[in-house]
């Protein structure tokens, strides 16, 4: 059992962060952890509903509004016809200083 100083609410607040910056500008660059929690969201599956409660599970998991209008007006519609393959992570390898390992993560475009 892995022991660890933040709590839950903590880390969702983190990874929602994460994910409020790629989606903001299409590109994001950050630790791998990060990323590996923020891509556990399902909110392809909550874009592709898109009815109301769709958009207020989405502000539930996400902190910025403007994000979630900004995903539902208009990436939902680029990304409803593919049936997956939404993000892609490319691995940049260590982080000078304390050497955690970077990614970055992107929205496929078609």
């Amino acid at each position: 059992m892995e022991m660890t100083t933040k709590s839950g609410s903590a880390e969702k607040v983190r990874a929602g962060t994460v994910v409020v910056g790629a989606f903001a500008d299409g590109t994001l660059t950050a630790a791998a952890q990060a990323i590996d929690k923020a891509s556990k969201r399902r909110l392809s599956t909550v874009l592709k509903r898109g009815d109301l409660a769709a958009r207020r599970r989405a502000l539930s998991l996400l902190p910025d509004k403007d994000v979630v209008k900004k995903l539902f007006d208009e990436l939902a519609p680029r990304y409803v016809a593919r049936p997956g393959g939404y993000v892609r992570i490319t691995k940049l390898g260590p982080r000078q200083g304390d050497g955690a390992e970077m990614v970055k993560m992107e929205l496929v475009e078609e």
